[in-house]
């Protein structure tokens, strides 16, 4: 018999091959169901106007929607709450190449890795999208911690000076942590107990010269810098436009964006002589990871600061060792007298220049 007779029916069960396909149907269905739910992350099957007709568990539980609240919409209202396609949508961008397309997306809290692969029919029209959501979240704070802790150890080498350094800081802090602001502020020994802006970076619209913070225990002083600093420990405020300690600053900080903060005591020895200060324009954006991030960059940026002082202090006594040891040689040469060192074993090392002056 060829390869391609097939027997219209089992001459032994009696059944046709439709009956005995049929009837494996569905446990067939059961498992490719078992196969995506099994499937950690979320996904979903559209139509060509991306619109959702099935998707897996993993689906339901990253977006805490149950089915009939995600079935018969378009994928954007479900992944990103929104009406319309957002401009880094793939979806938008595979209909367009006929292509898979991944993008990368902030979502409140969240970082997800978006693909849209597009169903292909006999003529090579889309007739369908398998849409994946991944969970990036972790890998990209790991990928931004790196980078921080990078760009914070090469600061720490190249700086010359304490200005150098606190502004390194401040910048990658921005630039690389994705705050809105960040500012250093150091604490003064006068009667006000004043805490004096150092450096900065971000979105600042001259919000510094309005804080006036000190760290006294006054009300100008019970927010997060001055608590900071009078304490030692590090202070998050989780929500600016709530938090009763932060009501001296808050509608110059909710003008620029800031809803949420965190300050960390510069120490030197266990007392703090300073703080590291940044803004978020998410409320309750620092969680604990967030907060041991930041405490290490703090942490490096202290000793940082410390190493540059060791090390002016070392050369400015280098200084004026050099020009003690000028001043005396210049003495030692216009002595009338002979003058001359030996070594113990009699060598002669050095003589003045009284020899040359007698002629001799």
């Amino acid at each position: 018999m060829a390869n391609n007779d097939i027997p219209a029916a089992d001459t032994r069960s009696g059944k046709t091959l439709e009956e005995k396909t049929g009837n494996m149907m569905p446990a067939m269905a059961l498992e490719w169901q078992d196969a995506f739910d099994s499937l950690k992350d979320a996904v979903f099957l559209l139509n060509p106007e991306f619109r959702i007709l099935r998707c897996n568990r993993a689906a339901t539980e990253m977006f805490r929607k149950k089915d009939g609240e995600i079935l018969g919409r378009h994928c954007w209202e479900v992944v990103h709450g929104t009406k319309e396609p957002i401009l880094e949508c793939p979806t938008t961008r595979m209909r367009k190449s006929g292509k898979r397309a991944v993008s990368e997306i902030h979502s409140g809290n969240r970082w997800l890795e978006v693909t849209a692969d597009p169903v292909l029919d006999g003529k090579g029209e889309i007739c369908g999208v398998v849409h994946i959501v991944s969970d990036i979240t972790e890998r990209r704070l790991l990928d931004r911690t790196l980078r921080m802790i990078g760009e914070c150890n090469r600061s720490l080498v190249r700086a010359r000076n304490e200005t150098e350094l606190l502004d390194a800081i401040c910048h990658i802090a921005v630039e690389q942590g994705g705050y809105r602001m960040a500012w250093v502020g150091f604490a003064e020994a006068d009667d006000a107990k004043t805490v004096r802006p150092i450096a900065k970076a971000g979105f600042e619209s001259a919000y510094l010269e309005t804080v006036n913070v000190t760290w006294s225990d006054t009300e100008r002083g019970r927010g997060p810098m001055g608590t900071s600093i009078r304490t030692g420990q590090c202070v998050v405020v989780r929500n600016i436009s709530a938090d009763p300690l932060f009501a001296p600053w808050r509608e110059a900080a909710m003008q620029r964006g800031y809803n949420s903060c965190i300050a960390l005591p510069l120490l030197e020895d266990g007392k703090a002589f300073g703080s590291l200060m940044a803004y978020s324009n998410e409320p309750d954006a620092f969680d604990t990871a967030e907060v041991d991030l930041l405490t290490q960059l703090a942490s490096d940026l202290a000793y940082g600061l410390k190493s540059l002082r060791i090390r002016f202090a070392h050369e400015e006594a280098e200084a004026v060792i050099r020009k003690s040891e000028q001043r005396h040689r210049v003495l030692f040469n216009c002595a009338y007298q002979f003058m001359a060192f030996l070594s113990t074993s009699g060598i002669l090392l050095v003589v003045n220049n009284a020899p040359l002056a007698a002629g001799g």
